[in-house]
């Protein structure tokens, strides 16, 4: 396997992710980013109370969505608690329901003077989700968003019944605790040794199925906040599985020996994208920036598909439409994904690409995502 050594080295300078912060219980806070645009530094940082800690809007048409909570809505004033750079700096906010309806927009610039700004909320609806946007070119800082008055809604209210199970004969649906843990030997301080460097993730098979490049890893987990060590007798209690193959939605891929471009679906099944004209429609105008080598070694980790020849999302994809709303596509069914989902599955916001109207309406509407294991884990 392809020694991992030098990605964990460099853990001390990864990047943010997108993390949720979640409060203990119902909050006024927001609770997770949902989506953020490039030009956004550290968006987490707008999650919870005042800390003073800054999500920082660059550019122009930077733009965040913060998600409220599943457990919460909003039905006030919104206070911005922020920090201005230099006079100018502006704001656009969109007041989103759960289904991304936009139920009211409000801007103003921003007060030199001030620490925070209440938003006059007028709509009379909940709403969950905030687009943030900046307006102008100034940079500008925010620390957080609090709804004045906010509510749970009657569904989570309601404890449902469960139902009497004592008398069925049906089996009981039995799932792995253990699939998407992530394991690693300690260092053994040997730099002559490589298993040491090695990290697996546990399947629902049992199995401990390896990453055999970084960026195998980097499709499924972008840090490694959440790598156990193991011992090695613990660790060899875990049969070995086939290799973690990239995720799909996330990297086109290749191998040096085959100009040919593959979309990864479901399962490891790549499909041959056959002209630059369906993959710059499919990804956008940058979509080479997404192309990746495979070793030709790992290759046979995969399954070859039908070629794609027109311009038909692959199975994975995860897209966002015009409102914000973050799309999950599979076998013609579109699942709206709500933002605490989106986080727990651990999508990339670089990886979304544009659905417009027209492609939606070739897919049916399933409703929303929910934590699938078959789509949060790689095996």
């Amino acid at each position: 396997m392809r020694s991992l050594s030098f990605f964990l080295c460099f853990i001390s300078i990864i990047l943010f992710p997108l993390s949720t912060h979640a409060q203990e219980g119902s909050d006024a806070y927001a609770d997770s980013v949902y989506q953020a645009s490039n030009q956004v530094y550290q968006p987490e940082s707008a999650l919870g109370a005042p800390d003073g800690s800054y999500a920082q809007f660059l550019e122009r048409d930077a733009s965040l969505i913060l998600d409220m909570g599943a457990e919460e809505r909003g039905i006030g004033d919104l206070i911005f608690t922020y920090q201005v750079l230099n006079f100018g700096a502006s704001y656009r906010v969109e007041f989103l329901n759960e289904d991304f309806e936009k139920l009211q927009t409000s801007g103003a610039i921003l007060s030199t003077y001030d620490a925070t700004t209440t938003i006059s909320y007028t709509a009379g609806l909940p709403y969950r989700y905030v687009r943030v946007t900046s307006t102008e070119e100034d940079v500008w800082k925010l620390d957080n968003i609090q709804a004045v008055t906010y509510e749970i809604p009657e569904e989570i209210q309601e404890q449902p019944q469960l139902p009497d199970t004592s008398q069925t004969t049906e089996e009981p649906v039995v799932t792995n605790p253990s699939q998407g843990l992530l394991l690693k030997l300690p260092d053994d301080g040997d730099v002559t040794t490589q298993n040491d460097s090695a990290v697996y993730t546990i399947g629902s098979d049992g199995k401990r199925h390896g990453f055999p490049t970084t960026t195998s890893f980097q499709s499924w987990w972008k840090n490694f906040s959440e790598i156990e060590l193991i011992d090695s007798v613990h660790m060899s209690e875990y049969e070995l599985g086939k290799n973690v193959v990239i995720r799909p939605g996330t990297y086109l891929v290749k191998i040096v020996s085959d100009p040919k471009v593959y979309a990864v679906e479901p399962g490891g099944i790549l499909r041959w994208v056959t002209t630059e004209e369906i993959a710059r429609s499919l990804y956008g105008d940058q979509w080479t920036k997404r192309v990746v080598d495979i070793p030709d070694a790992f290759f046979t980790d995969y399954e070859i598909g039908a070629p794609i020849e027109t311009a038909v999302h692959p199975s994975g994809t995860v897209g966002v439409l015009t409102s914000g709303k973050v799309i999950y596509l599979q076998n013609g069914l579109s699942y709206n994904i709500p933002g605490d989902v989106y986080q727990s599955m651990r999508f990339e916001s670089n990886f979304l690409v544009a659905l417009s109207q027209e492609t939606m309406d070739l897919y049916v509407d399933a409703g929303n995502l929910t934590n699938d294991p078959t789509v949060q884990f790689p095996f």
